[in-house]
């Protein structure tokens, strides 16, 4: 059965963690959390591609991606929004090896990290058209 949970109610969870671990804790223990899964789905020969969009969830996205790749998978990146992307996860990524790209091409597996609790409307532009990529080509999609 799937449970869900409203947004308020997750918010302040999340406020409550934040207060435990501090901000940068808690975005690193959902990266470190979201890259242990991944792990244990994706088979260690295939790449992974990242849908990064702004904000945490875009950041959780590129530190897990990180970790992965500084693990010795093969990662790759799409951002949204190259002015809107988690400075210090980009750094960290890029650092670990995640090659950047334009656009997703021939990955099997991949990690929707665009958006979070704030989205607030429909996928629009390049978000909507990586969407209907992802939904057409049949790929495996795990969501952060």
């Amino acid at each position: 059965m799937l449970r869900a949970h409203l947004v308020d109610d997750i918010r302040r969870a999340e406020v409550g963690a934040a207060e435990r671990y501090g901000w940068d804790g808690l975005m690193q223990r959902a990266a470190n959390a979201l890259a242990d899964r991944i792990a244990l789905k994706v088979p260690p020969d295939l790449s992974i591609l990242f849908l990064i969009g702004p904000g945490n969830n875009g950041g959780d996205g590129l530190f897990a991606a990180a970790r992965l790749a500084g693990g010795g998978r093969s990662v790759h990146a799409c951002l949204l929004d190259e002015s809107r992307v988690h400075d210090v996860g980009l750094a960290q990524a890029v650092a670990a090896g995640v090659q950047i790209d334009d656009e997703p091409t021939e990955q099997r597996w991949v990690v929707d990290a665009l958006f979070g609790i704030g989205a607030s409307s429909g996928l629009r532009g390049k978000a909507a058209e990586w969407a209907r990529w992802a939904h057409d080509s049949g790929v495996h999609v795990i969501s952060v």
